[in-house]
């Protein structure tokens, strides 16, 4: 194994060390948002609706709006990782558009 892969997957295991240590506090507030929707949902959906929604769009909308909600978090999580450990950083480009050697970069290196 190389050293950039061991340098990978030592940043992979402290990202999920990070992970493992959320609070349950947040966990415990983000299930009760979700099923506080699910029941808002129900409720504008059966009792107050001049137009009810079928059963089957009723189940359609809370799936659709689970998935959703965890995909989001998810991209977010990962992004917010991303960032935290790291790897969104240019090694070889500096801010000025040189590299760190001292040439210019071309358009490329800074993609």
């Amino acid at each position: 194994m190389g050293t950039s892969q061991k340098m990978v997957l030592e940043r992979a295991q402290s990202a999920l060390a990070m992970l493992g240590g959320l609070s349950t506090k947040a966990i415990v507030t983000l299930v009760v948002c979700i099923g506080l929707g699910i029941v808002g949902i129900y409720y504008a959906t059966t009792i107050n609706s001049d137009i009810p929604l079928s059963d089957a769009g009723s189940v359609a909308l809370i799936i659709g709006v689970t998935f959703s909600l965890i995909l989001g978090i998810g991209l977010m999580a990962l992004i917010f990782f991303s960032s935290r450990n790291g790897f969104d950083e240019r090694s070889d480009v500096q801010s000025d558009g040189r590299t760190k050697s001292g040439e210019q970069a071309t358009p490329d290196d800074r993609g």
